[in-house]
């Protein structure tokens, strides 16, 4: 059992919890970061292995439209008359990448703004109960 602080009006002085908009700053410059400094470990680590995954894929599909664009090129400059067919299905791709990410992107953000709301609601409940707490800690004593 670990004894909180009590002060001079018999309340548990509970530790300051960052606030919500700190959370989701911190989440939209590090995905994940937010959820990782509100001490829910598991989401952070979704949003930010989403959030790479996602970067990861969209960064292959681009390589690949590059490689094919260079490819155009260089058939060009050996006086081809056709330029080889792009295959639509990657521009598809790339963009509904990059939709999801930039709806991953406000999830994250608006789960560690309200990750943050949550804690702060935590505290007041556990505000609440402090001088039951410190009514039992003092007749233990």
């Amino acid at each position: 059992m670990t004894v909180s602080p009590v002060n001079f009006a018999g309340n548990i002085d509970q530790p300051k919890q960052k606030g919500g908009a700190v959370k989701a700053v911190a989440s939209a410059f590090v995905p994940g970061l937010g959820q990782f400094l509100d001490g829910r470990n598991k989401d952070g680590a979704k949003y930010l292995g989403a959030s790479v995954g996602l970067g990861a894929a969209s960064t292959l599909v681009s390589v690949s439209m590059l490689r094919k664009a260079a490819q155009a090129a260089e058939a060009l400059e050996e006086g081809a008359e056709t330029l080889p067919k792009t295959p639509v299905g990657k521009f598809v791709a790339l963009g509904l990448m990059g939709l999801a990410s930039t709806g991953l992107w406000i999830a994250n953000i608006v789960d560690a703004y309200k990750g943050g709301k949550n804690a702060k609601a935590d505290a007041v409940v556990a505000d609440s109960a402090a001088p039951v707490e410190a009514q039992k800690l003092n007749e233990e004593a």
